[in-house]
């Protein structure tokens, strides 16, 4: 009997691991869903924090009487607020988005 150098598949303990991977596909699939419809508010929230940080780091408060650039955690949070809402777009929808508000809201 000639044991192979190289185990089976099935045996090796990954094939709990690939059903692992199978079960969260659907899962990455919609987180990457998310991240496609959102990608400008991902990517203004991120300058925003990075921006924010930059102003503490050198600008900043030294006497820490500032609500907002005393701690770099505000100023880091605020940051990240204002790109958020600097680079914000409603994502596009599925369907018929020409509609306008008078052609909904009109009675006849």
């Amino acid at each position: 009997m000639v044991d192979s150098p190289i185990p089976p598949f099935r045996n090796s303990g990954y094939d709990s691991f690939i059903k692992i991977l199978i079960n969260l596909l659907p899962k990455l699939q919609s987180v990457l869903n998310f991240i496609k419809s959102y990608k400008f508010l991902l990517i203004g929230i991120t300058i925003g924090a990075i921006a924010g940080y930059l102003y503490y780091f050198y600008v900043g408060c030294s006497s820490g009487t500032c609500a907002i650039t005393s701690k770099p955690i505000n100023s880091t949070l605020y940051g990240a607020m204002m790109g958020g809402l600097l680079f914000y777009r409603e994502p596009k929808r599925k369907g018929n988005s020409e509609t306008s508000i008078s052609e909904t809201n009109s009675v006849e």
